[in-house]
């Protein structure tokens, strides 16, 4: 059975996500080009749905790469692609 919880992701989140900062999140909310609500503490919630991107997804992404890159590192340096 598939799970039907929604799952919430803060400024600090899609600022990773997206590798920009917090304040420029805060913009994205403000102008409509993130839905979030706001709730009295400061925070914001943010439905990780309207993402073509899971935060699982996201991490095995970094992870990938990181792979990839380290791979890359111990080439040697005539057969690096710059």
């Amino acid at each position: 059975m598939k799970n039907n919880k929604q799952r919430y992701l803060s400024i600090a989140d899609i600022a990773g996500k997206f590798d920009v900062s917090e304040q420029t999140v805060i913009e994205w909310i403000k102008i409509g080009k993130i839905k979030a609500t706001y709730f009295n503490q400061g925070k914001w919630d943010i439905l990780e749905s309207q993402f073509r991107t899971t935060s699982e997804q996201d991490h095995e992404r970094r992870s990938n790469f990181k792979k990839l890159w380290n791979k890359r590192d111990r080439l040697p340096e005539e057969n690096r692609e710059q």
